[in-house]
């Protein structure tokens, strides 16, 4: 038996002579028994890591320093832009320090609130990495090499964007 049928089981065990909840009920748990599905396939995984990185890594700060040193859009926080450029080997040394400490996949900021891409936006700004002194997508080389070393690559992406005025 499923998760989903379990839970379905049971709520109408509590709830036998409401018919019209019932249905609700497993329409819903039908509905998101994909997700169940792929979120117990997820936990099977076990260890991953969680890699943040944008302009933040430059200062060695974590990627709220935006807001925790109350910095505004005026600042010249946005000027690490012109300094932002990886070594080619960034992704390999992530991808290998994941490997060695056993985990199975890894989750990498593709976008973090500042509003920062490191992939190319195609036109929607200019504010990515392709368009920084990299001139490359970080995320392509990213899954390249989680590909080549055998490990899966998650994104966290956000449409929150503190660079931007709206």
């Amino acid at each position: 038996n499923s998760y989903v049928a379990k839970v379905l089981e049971e709520t109408k065990k509590k709830n036998p002579n409401e018919p019209e909840y019932l249905q609700a009920v497993e329409e819903v748990l039908t509905s998101i028994e994909p997700v169940v599905e792929k979120h117990k396939e997820f936990e099977q995984l076990g260890v991953g890591m969680f890699v943040h990185y944008g302009l933040y890594s430059i200062k060695g700060m974590g990627e709220w320093h935006f807001t925790s040193q109350e910095i505004n859009r005026d600042s010249s926080y946005f000027d690490l832009f012109n300094k932002f450029n990886p070594s080619k080997d960034w992704a390999k040394n992530v991808v290998k320090t994941a490997k060695d400490a056993g985990a199975k996949y890894i989750c990498l900021t593709t976008r973090h609130h500042e509003g920062f891409s490191l992939f190319d936006t195609c036109g929607l700004n200019e504010y990515d990495a392709p368009h920084s002194p990299a001139k490359r997508d970080i995320v392509r080389e990213f899954v390249d090499e989680c590909n080549k070393q055998g490990i899966i690559p998650f994104f966290y992406h956000t449409l929150l964007d503190w660079h931007h005025p709206d």
